[in-house]
């Protein structure tokens, strides 16, 4: 994959990530840190879905 390919995913996984913290944000007083949180979820998610496609290979 090409760096522009990894940073488009990179991007829909923070959205997605912001997506999920959103869906708490209900329950949630600091709707700012919810969607830091969310957007880290997505980083982490991101990189290790990326790391288990690189042990595959």
């Amino acid at each position: 994959m090409g760096v522009g390919e990894d940073l488009v995913q990179i991007i829909l996984f923070i959205l997605l990530g912001m997506i999920v913290a959103y869906a708490l944000v209900l329950a949630a007083s600091n709707f700012g840190l919810i969607l830091l949180g969310g957007a880290t979820f997505g980083v982490l998610l991101y990189i290790a879905i990326h790391i288990s496609k690189k042990q595959g290979k």
